[in-house]
């Protein structure tokens, strides 16, 4: 949960852009980058995803598990710095006899959000999950466990469940794996499957399952020369199998490039999937 101290006109300027309002390409965060001061990372970017909006995160935490939900998880879509209604923040809080957060020098309860709410569709039906993104190394001030009940009250009247995630940023194996794979991803979301990019996936596909190699780059190394591929070719179609998931192993896996070809397992279904992006 995030508070930044505001002008009413700040305020009010949010409302009118009906922030928090919208889904898809429309979507805007309470919060861009530019609008807050952090001491750590922040990140924006492009996500085809979520209709090429930007994607504005406000620390490393927030971006490992935004990868996550969006490679892993396959959530269809993501929207962060999610704003809560006001009011019923603050009945909840005068209900629980917990402090809320107010702007500086006015006695008027702030905008409070949630860091992301990732949406998920299952049996044709969709559903949200709220999370409260902390760092594991985080000092706990003494309003957390405050602020967590006040929020996951606020979702439990909606139908949800807030979700507490407790993240190494972009320290662990995983999220610079995730990391690595995002841009392939990105691009494939946005411009499809050229024809030479799916012969590059065969090339790659046939030396990866054939077992031969001592590692994956020397797969995808092989696949250049065979196939006649330009260099990185083959690196950045191995990059998109794996993105997909049409070539699936452990996202702890060290360093997928010098990793044993055995340890991948192909996925008829969604290498099927994969080619019906071919332009």
């Amino acid at each position: 949960m995030h508070c930044y101290n505001m002008s009413v006109k700040q305020v009010q300027l949010r409302l009118r852009q009906q922030r928090g309002k919208k889904h898809g390409v429309e979507y805007v965060p309470w919060f861009t980058v530019q609008e807050v001061g952090s001491i750590g990372c922040v990140h924006q970017f492009a996500c085809s995803a979520m209709g090429g909006r930007d994607v504005h995160l406000l620390a490393n935490t927030e971006l490992a598990t935004f990868l996550y939900c969006l490679l892993v998880k396959d959530a269809v879509e993501i929207r962060e710095q999610f704003p809560l209604h006001v009011g019923s923040t603050a009945r909840i809080a005068d209900s629980l006899g917990i402090h809320h957060p107010k702007y500086k020098g006015r006695d008027e309860p702030a905008v409070l959000t949630t860091d992301a709410v990732a949406t998920y569709k299952i049996g044709g039906e969709f559903y949200d999950e709220p999370m409260s993104i902390k760092s594991c190394d985080a000092v706990r001030h003494p309003y957390d466990d405050e602020r967590f009940r006040l929020e996951s009250t606020y979702w439990a009247e909606r139908g949800a469940t807030l979700k507490l995630v407790l993240s190494h940023g972009m320290n662990s194996i995983w999220a610079r794996n995730l990391r690595w794979l995002f841009p392939e991803a990105n691009w494939i979301w946005a411009n499809g499957i050229s024809k030479r990019e799916a012969l590059a996936h065969d090339a790659v596909l046939e030396q990866v399952m054939d077992w031969r190699h001592a590692d994956i780059a020397s797969a995808y190394m092989a696949a250049e020369r065979v196939a006649r591929l330009r260099a990185g070719e083959g690196l950045s179609a191995f990059r998109q199998l794996v993105a997909t998931r049409v070539l699936a192993a452990s996202i702890d896996t060290p360093c997928y490039r010098l990793a044993c070809p055995e340890q991948f397992s192909f996925s008829e279904t969604k290498y099927a999937e994969l080619k019906r992006r071919v332009a």
